[in-house]
């Protein structure tokens, strides 16, 4: 089963601020006086490493960023991006009391006639769910492996009183994305790029432009920029109708999604000590917003246990609005950094985000920064722990917990030493810890037991290389 592009998107967008961080992290100084075709590229790299508790998913992602100055403002910028992911995801079933059994993407489990057919020693076990209604079948040989469709891992089994997860969830992505900035008139600088991005049910092409004026002897800068995303999503064994039973195994093909993003931002010399940044943004997308692989439990209302799995469904709009601020205040050597941004969507989600950096010299060639982020958001008016069954079935519901309502907080320190006056280091740690509501007042019978909002910790390394060649 591959990791869907909704649950990477969301995995790389925890992971950006890192990752761009740090291709941002060195500017080498060059002589105005350098002619133009002497002037060097710089190559900004970053090894991003991310890894959660309890055997859930781990990412790697390298990144290479290329930079070439031709003259007069006028810069070429190249991304190349290659990134795996790994491991187990919460599926959105509530845990249970007892034993879960569940399809993978392909819907379909194995048969006794396969067991029959196999060239393996194999096992059957069935399980009925309380109600009667659904009776799962799994084959499975000495090894424990399931046989059947093998590649798309037909079935998977959760033990009573676990969080069901699937652990075959992997997926790699590859992406390129190029920028040109360049002066247009006095004051006036343009920006125009575009980007491919390329994993094994998803597929993005992308194009952006910005312009940016300077007032006020170059201390006031307006900035207004602009990006369509075209996807195209191709579920493992075909996207399935929403709201349907797992076990119906009801598949409508592939979808297509648009998002269209703008910002209008200013940026403000303070006085020679301080800078500050505002930024509006608008986000508006159309098409296919629901992770195919994502289920919701429906649970008898009296004793909580399972009877049915349903796939989830969204919206097929989303319009988001974000203000963000940002100042950096330069004290006689070191810099305090602090952002804060909120957003808001018509899905009912509000967040509120908190950065705070401190970068303390360690001389003239070494410095180190520590951080700190809170993070707070609301559920969206989708979100359900689970669906009752013999209740009306709502148009849309979704379980999965990054759509609920948590809260956030990560902790970090960088090192960064320059080797060079061409070349620069920097290594960071971060600790992230998110945590929600385990025990709603809503929960039934079993549930109140069960854990129904994990929590989660993840580690960060980040490795970060700058040079001219």
């Amino acid at each position: 089963m591959q990791l869907t592009s909704k649950q990477a998107n969301a995995m790389r967008a925890a992971l950006a601020v890192a990752s761009y961080s740090l291709l941002g992290m060195a500017t080498v100084a060059i002589a105005e006086t350098t002619p133009e075709a002497d002037i060097p590229w710089q190559v900004d790299t970053a090894l991003l490493y991310y890894k959660e508790d309890n055997g859930r998913v781990q990412a790697t992602e390298p990144i290479v960023n290329f930079k070439k100055d031709y003259g007069d403002e006028r810069v070429l910028n190249i991304k190349l991006t290659l990134d795996t992911l790994t491991g187990a995801s919460p599926n959105g079933a509530t845990p249970s009391s007892q034993v879960q059994a569940f399809t993978g993407p392909s819907g379909t489990l194995p048969s006794a006639t396969q067991a029959a057919n196999s060239t393996r020693t194999t096992h059957i076990q069935t399980m009925t769910t309380p109600s009667g209604g659904l009776t799962y079948v799994s084959v499975y040989d000495d090894t424990g492996e399931p046989v059947g469709n093998a590649e798309h891992n037909s079935a998977y089994s959760v033990p009573a009183n676990s969080t069901p997860y699937d652990r075959s969830f992997k997926d790699t992505r590859s992406a390129i994305h190029l920028n040109w900035e360049q002066p247009i008139a006095d004051d006036y600088k343009t920006s125009i790029g575009a980007g491919v991005s390329n994993e094994y049910d998803f597929k993005s092409l992308s194009i952006n432009g910005a312009l940016a004026k300077d007032l006020n002897n170059k201390n006031t800068t307006l900035s207004a920029g602009l990006s369509v995303e075209l996807d195209s999503l191709n579920p493992v064994g075909g996207k399935p109708k929403p709201l349907s039973s797992m076990l119906a195994n009801i598949k409508e093909g592939t979808d297509k999604k648009t998002v269209i993003d703008g910002l209008l931002g200013i940026t403000q010399v303070i006085n020679r000590k301080m800078i500050m940044q505002w930024n509006y943004s608008l986000s508006s997308s159309n098409g296919y917003h629901t992770d195919p692989y994502k289920l919701l439990s429906v649970v008898d209302g009296v004793t909580g246990l399972p009877q049915d799995y349903l796939y989830e469904s969204r919206p097929d709009s989303r319009t988001r609005h974000s203000l963000f601020w940002q100042t950096k205040y330069h004290l006689n050597e070191d810099v305090i950094d602090a952002s804060y941004r909120y957003m808001t969507d018509d899905w009912g989600i509000k967040s509120h985000t908190l950065d705070l950096r401190y970068r303390y010299e360690l001389g003239n060639d070494a410095y180190l920064e520590p951080n700190v982020r809170f993070y707070r958001q609301t559920a969206a008016n989708f979100y359900h722990y689970f669906l009752v069954q013999g209740q009306n079935t709502p148009q849309f519901a979704s379980a999965d917990p990054r759509l609920g309502q948590f809260d956030a907080t990560t902790f970090g320190i960088k090192y960064g030493k320059i080797l060079s006056k061409d070349n620069e280091f920097s290594v960071r740690l971060e600790k992230y810890q998110q945590k929600g509501n385990s025990s709603p007042t809503e929960a039934v019978g079993q549930l109140k037991s069960q854990n129904l909002f994990p929590d989660l910790n993840a580690f960060v390394v980040q490795f970060g290389y700058s040079f001219l060649f």
